[in-house]
Order: C-alpha cells, then sequence, then structure tokens
C-alpha cells in the first residue's frame, strides 16, 4: 500500500485468515469490532445508523454507515477528533487463503494524515488478521511506529508527529 497523494486517498490491499462473512462481522457486530478495534460506545453499526468507536490506539471515532451490503460491502463516514469527516470504503471478495480485503480512505487533509492513516490501517488490519486467526495481537502503538517512516518514505514526504 502506498498512500495516494493525488487524491488524498489510503488504499489497502490485503488477505484475511477467513471468509467474507467473518471479516465483514468483524466491522459490524460490535462484540468482534470491539476484540480488533475497539469498544462502540453508542449507537450500532447498521444501514443508515450512526456508531462512536473508541480507537484501542486512542481517541474516538464517529461513523455513519452509508453502504451495507453484507458481508461484501461497507462504506461510512470516519469522523476523528479535529479532523474533517472522511470516508471508509471496505469490499470484500472471497480468496483461497480466507477474504481480500480492499479499503480506501478518502477525504484527508494532508500528506501528514495520508502516511498516519496508512500505517494506522496496516496496524490495524494486522490486529485484526491476528484475531480472526486467534493468535495474540501485535502492540498497537510499536507496530504503528515501525510502520509510520516506511509509509512517509514511499510518500516521500516529511511527517509531523501523529499525537
Amino acid at each position: 500500500m502506498v498512500p495516494s497523494r493525488a487524491d488524498l486517498t489510503v488504499y489497502l490491499e490485503r488477505t484475511l485468515p477467513a471468509p467474507p462473512d467473518a471479516v465483514g462481522a468483524a466491522w459490524t457486530d460490535p462484540a468482534v469490532l470491539s476484540a480488533w478495534f475497539g469498544p462502540v460506545l453508542s449507537g450500532r453499526p447498521r444501514p443508515g445508523g450512526t456508531h462512536v468507536l473508541q480507537a484501542q490506539a486512542g481517541g474516538t471515532v464517529t461513523c455513519r454507515v452509508l453502504v451495507w451490503d453484507e458481508p461484501t460491502a461497507l462504506e461510512m463516514t470516519w469522523a476523528y477528533p479535529g479532523e474533517a469527516a472522511t470516508r471508509v470504503r471496505i469490499a470484500l471478495a472471497p480468496h483461497p487463503e480466507g477474504s481480500r480485503l480492499r479499503l480506501a480512505h478518502a477525504g484527508h487533509r494532508d500528506d501528514n494524515d495520508l502516511v498516519n492513516y496508512s500505517a494506522g490501517w496496516h496496524m490495524y488490519t494486522d490486529v485484526l488478521a491476528a484475531h480472526l486467526a486467534r493468535r495474540p495481537p501485535p502492540d498497537h502503538d510499536a507496530r504503528f511506529e515501525e510502520l509510520r517512516p516506511g509509509y512517509a518514505r514511499a510518500a516521500g514526504v516529511t511527517t509531523r508527529d501523529h499525537s
């Protein structure tokens, strides 16, 4: 994955070790979502609904579901405090090893956001893959900090601290 500076979008594609219905549930079932991303503080993921997530790596995110075609597609607004709302689009397809996940997170304000969200989504999908495979997850902060410099180099940008 390389952040796209042309359209300020993070693109991620990876294979996950579970069928699409299990991966889809990981994004929409509050109990499963809590296990890899963080707890649902209010609302519930549902068509047209709004829910608030507590990210395990810190901060809250308010999401409004725009597209719900379970288990193959999900699109939602993504509002992190202090940032303009962006859009996350998830597409799932069967794959011989489980599922193929394609994620696009669009509407970022600058190169720094692209790098941070690239490393963040990579880290979170590492945690999701570990959860689906019933393995211990990587340390959120350590994995993020390990990934971030590579994404900055790949994008050709100098970043500021993500905090």
